[in-house]
């Protein structure tokens, strides 16, 4: 018992029952106040910060097929601190691969990807070949004990090379092979494939010569779909330093009566054949930079850059003095250790630039001084990304929190490129990634069939000088040459500029193909003239070389124009399909943007081709009229097309990629908005749309393993 005498008036009053009680009501009645205003004056959802983390995968999907190693899982999260936040992912159920908190030692960035603002979070991370089960967990870090996790089955097969150790390499235009790969196509049919004619399901060219081998059939055992593999094994070790092309032949592949395979092809190219002392794999024996070794020989750096003074502040040589030949076709030729460059003896070349009054190299597209990667096997060209925290777009005056060197350089806001290191107090480079862990680098894309989502990015190597069309290629523009893919393939949007266009040379003026489509192909075309040349005429030839209503890309068909909706067989397909006050607006419009023009009454039709085709352009001979099929007048360069799942057989010429100077009128194009212009249905392929002269779909197979 405690001393009575010696215990305090306060303390007498807490022993006593009712001044207890008396105090906790009190109390009581204050925390019920205090609950009470914070309803009133928060929002209801309002999460504190004792609720319990969760997350969520939104995509992909369980038990999809994905056809790149690159893989990307997406999903949400609730309310978590910032500076508590811990994502991790694992293999399984505890084999861990990495988290938001850490770098990944390869890639020199974050695998990571975090919106705390709309609670969004993204994981990027190359796997290998193979059946994953990945699980994400979250952790709020001021409680480890509180977690939540969420689970996605994955199966990744693609098409591409089988290295000898089994690891594989996705995607087209493939560099470094080792002489004894494996070649491995992806197939997703609706229906079961029992076998192949093993010796002539993959073709493997190299040139005119074939390649033998035997291709081998291989059942993925993927739930709820018909998957395969065929992988062809060459018969004797492929030759180095040559370029070859694997297809897949659908003939041969199961039974063509009830499996519709697409047809499908890519490029790929062996290794040197020179043994580098400083190779870095040692797998392979490949080195990561094959224009690297300079520390074994310093005069390679001769061939770009003078000793004590250049034209440029890197010391290059001369424009004029073209190092392109000293350095790179004295390779590239394919004299020495390094693979021929596609149509070399071409009559045009990509380095004639888009216009000729500043000629164009290798070094615009490529950079010679990056390492080879499986993100980027050809050295494409690179600019540096930055994120910035919320904070900064107020205290910086930024517009947007991601930074682009391509379109703001770094140097405009960081004097000799360096910023405050605040946990040092010094100033640092930018790009160090260890300090600045928000920058990364990007490299431009060009994306072809295998690997072009449509996105406006896939072609961001080609717009990057071609800026001209890059307006019909954003985001939300209204084009029916948009394609959502109906093979399997990834495109769900723009086509690839090399469907249309070759990428190093052509004897086509714009560097136009000759060649159209993936399946029932068709060839022969030509035009070597310049845009003045490009008529009605040259026009609907090369538009049709696609709308014929047989020639399929990514499985859809676009159907020969109908005479009922086409009456006139000399109009311009650019003059209904193209947009603009110049006939060089047109043309680029209707090749790469090209409009829906819904036409429901063929009297209508017939009127509005007849009055167009009248007007196009007129020539004046001693006071006489007469009318001309030449749209052209006296405008400047086009552009490719390609085919579309379109209601509108549009198509019309090619890209100012070639050796024809560019417009350089400063007369803007048409960008009013018509009826005809934004009222663009998404119409599937094999559906009906108004115009009859629509493309349809060839199928459902698949031969890229995304498949619907």
């Amino acid at each position: 018992m405690p001393n009575i005498n010696k215990l305090t008036e306060k303390e007498m009053k807490l022993m006593n029952p009712m001044t207890g009680y008396k105090r906790v009501t009190a109390n009581g009645l204050f925390i019920f106040l205090l609950l009470l205003i914070t309803a009133i004056t928060f929002p209801s959802n309002v999460v504190f910060a004792y609720d319990p983390p969760l997350v969520a995968i939104s995509s992909p999907a369980n038990n999809q097929l994905l056809s790149d190693t690159k893989v990307v899982i997406k999903g949400t999260f609730n309310t978590v601190k910032a500076k508590n936040l811990l994502l991790t992912a694992y293999e399984g159920s505890s084999d861990k691969i990495s988290d938001n908190k850490t770098i990944n030692e390869e890639t020199k960035t974050s695998d990571w990807s975090i919106d705390t603002q709309n609670k969004t979070w993204s994981f990027t991370r190359r796997l290998s070949e193979g059946k994953h089960n990945i699980k994400i967990e979250i952790k709020d870090q001021s409680d480890q004990s509180i977690v939540d996790s969420s689970t996605v089955t994955l199966y990744i097969y693609g098409t591409g090379i089988v290295l000898p150790d089994q690891s594989a390499l996705y995607g087209e235009d493939l560099t470094n092979i080792p002489k004894n790969p494996k070649i491995k196509f992806t197939i997703v049919d609706q229906n079961s494939i029992a076998q192949i004619d093993e010796g002539k399901a993959i073709k493997v060219m190299q040139g005119n010569s074939e390649i033998t081998g035997t291709s081998t059939l291989h059942d993925l055992n993927i739930p709820g779909m018909n998957a395969y593999s065929i992988t062809f094994k060459p018969d004797v070790n492929l030759q180095l330093n040559k370029s070859f092309t694997a297809s897949l032949d659908p003939s041969s592949i199961g039974d063509p009566a009830i499996n519709k395979i697409n047809r499908k092809s890519f490029k790929f190219t062996t290794k040197t054949n020179a043994d580098w002392a400083d190779y870095d794999d040692e797998n392979h024996k490949t080195s990561s930079n094959p224009h690297g070794h300079y520390t074994l020989n310093t005069n390679m750096c001769s061939t770009c850059h003078s000793t004590h003074k250049g034209s440029t502040d890197t010391l290059e040589v001369k424009p004029s003095d073209d190092a392109t030949q000293n350095y790179c076709m004295a390779c590239h030729d394919g004299t020495l250790n390094a693979p021929a460059i596609d149509n070399q003896g071409s009559k045009n070349h990509h380095t004639a630039g888009v216009d000729k009054t500043q000629q164009q190299s290798c070094t615009t597209c490529h950079n010679p001084h990056l390492d080879w990667s499986e993100d980027n096997p050809n050295l494409l060209k690179d600019h540096y990304v930055y994120k910035h925290n919320a904070d900064d777009l107020n205290q910086r005056g930024l517009t947007s929190l991601k930074v682009d060197s391509l379109d703001n350089s770094c140097i405009n806001c960081h004097e000799e490129n360096t910023a405050l290191d605040t946990s040092t107090n010094t100033n640092k480079s930018i790009f160090d990634s260890t300090t600045f862990k928000n920058g990364y680098y990007e490299f431009l894309q060009y994306k072809k069939a295998l690997t072009a989502d449509g996105s406006m990015d896939n072609y961001s190597l080609c717009l990057s000088c071609h800026t001209d069309i890059k307006k019909y290629y954003k985001d939300g523009v209204a084009t029916q040459h948009s394609i959502t893919a109906q093979d399997g393939s990834k495109l769900q949007g723009f086509m690839p500029c090399a469907e249309c266009h070759e990428t190093h040379g052509s004897n086509n003026s714009f560097l136009l193909k000759s060649t159209f489509g993936h399946d029932n192909p068709t060839s022969g075309f030509t035009f070597t003239g310049d845009i003045k040349s490009w008529d009605a005429n040259t026009e609907r030839q090369f538009c049709m070389k696609c709308h014929n209503g047989s020639t399929a890309v990514y499985g859809v068909t676009a159907k020969l124009p109908s005479p009922e909706y086409h009456p006139s067989q000399t109009a311009a397909c650019s003059l209904c399909h193209g947009t603009g006050g110049l006939n060089r607006d047109r043309i680029l419009s209707a090749a790469h943007g090209p409009k829906y023009v819904p036409l429901s009454d063929p009297a209508a039709a017939a009127s509005k081709s007849t009055t167009t085709e009248t007007n196009a352009t007129t020539t004046t001979t001693t006071g006489t009229t007469t009318s001309t099929t030449d749209p052209a007048g006296t405008t400047s360069s086009g552009t490719g097309t390609g085919t579309g799942r379109t209601p509108a057989d549009t198509g019309s010429p090619a890209a100012d990629t070639g050796t024809t100077p560019a417009d350089t009128s400063t007369t803007p194009a048409d960008t009013s908005t018509t009826p005809a212009d934004t009222d663009t249905p998404s119409i599937e392929a094999g559906t009906t749309p108004t115009d009859p002269a629509s493309s349809s779909g060839q199928g459902t197979t698949t031969t890229d393993p995304t498949s619907k």
